[in-house]
Formats: structure tokens, C-alpha cells, sequence
């Protein structure tokens, strides 16, 4: 991984993609989201239908940063995940995935994005202040899925929810067939 990680020098560098079935296993990132496998399948398996998108940002095929968006119903899409490996972050990935993210829902008809943040992620939710995202007020979120060894897992935690209006402008250039089969 050092290797990999040393050799990015600049954002550019790396291809932002929808995510595939050969990338699932290393959006574990070697045992930091083991716990959230079940909950990767899933959002694959939406994607798959044409419900969700994933997209990766990957540099030699490998997943540095990953970004998972929920189309859903009406007017308003949610981004839901968003990671870039720490030592990388800082250098634009993140904001390219969100800018891709924001077409993509754009291009679907939904006028609005929204997301949570952990109210203790300061670095955060300076992040998505300067995309154009603002506080719409606080939401506890409950996350449900089994362990790696099959045990259910449930756990509630307090989010600030933020939300931004999507440009009219951004929907021609998210070309995105996710409802194929990439296998």
C-alpha cells in the first residue's frame, strides 16, 4: 500500500469510475471497512439495479476514495458515503468525486443533494462548506448490518444534515449506465 500511496502525486493521476465487482472486496481497504462489508454488497446490488451509484477513484485499479450516492425518489439524491484514504486526503479527490456525484444526480432529475456529517468531523464539514453545502439542522442516523461472522450489528449516531441545490448545468457530462452488469 505504501508503494501505491507514494506514487500518487496530484489528483489527476487517478480514474473516477463506477465502481465494479472486482473493486468490492478492496473497498475494505485491507481491514478498515471489513465490519461494512455486507453493507458494500448491498450498495453494489442497488447499483446493479439502477438505485444507487458507487464510484471509486482508482489509482493502478485500486479504490483510493469511494463515494456512494442514493438516487431514490422525488427531487433529492443522498450521498451517503464519501472516503479517500487519509494519507491522500487534502488533495482534491474527494471534491472530484462530489463534483461527479452532483452530475450524476443532476442528469437523473433530482434538483437537490443531501448528505450527514458527524457533528465531530469538523475537517468535514469544512470540506462541504466550501462545495456549497449548507447545515439544514441535526438527524439521528441508524446504521444496521451483520458482521463479518453473521451477527447483527445496530448502532444510532448524531448527524448534522446538509443539503445543496443542484445546478440545472451539471447533468450532460454524468454519463453513468450503472444498471449494467459489470461482472
Amino acid at each position: 500500500m505504501k508503494e501505491l500511496i507514494g506514487s500518487i502525486t496530484e489528483a489527476d493521476a487517478l480514474e473516477i469510475r463506477a465502481c465494479r465487482a472486482e473493486d468490492l472486496e478492496a473497498l475494505e481497504w485491507n481491514g478498515a471497512h471489513t465490519a461494512e462489508r455486507e453493507i458494500i454488497a448491498q450498495t453494489f446490488d442497488r447499483q446493479e439495479r439502477d438505485e444507487a451509484l458507487m464510484l471509486v477513484a482508482a489509482h493502478r485499479g485500486f479504490p483510493v476514495a469511494q463515494l456512494w450516492l442514493d438516487f431514490g425518489p422525488g427531487d433529492t439524491a443522498t450521498v451517503w458515503a464519501l472516503r479517500t484514504l487519509p494519507p491522500l486526503r487534502g488533495r482534491g479527490i474527494g471534491a472530484r468525486l462530489m463534483r461527479r456525484a452532483e452530475r450524476a444526480a443532476a442528469r437523473r432529475g433530482h434538483r437537490r443533494l443531501e448528505l450527514t456529517v458527524d457533528p465531530g468531523n469538523p475537517a468535514a464539514l469544512r470540506f462541504y462548506a466550501r462545495l456549497g453545502y449548507a447545515p439544514m439542522g441535526e438527524e439521528r442516523v441508524t446504521y444496521r448490518c451483520r458482521s463479518p461472522e453473521g451477527e447483527p450489528w445496530v448502532w444510532t449516531v448524531p448527524h448534522v444534515k446538509l443539503a445543496r441545490t443542484l445546478s440545472a448545468s451539471a447533468g450532460p457530462s454524468a454519463t453513468y449506465r450503472t444498471g449494467a452488469s459489470r461482472r
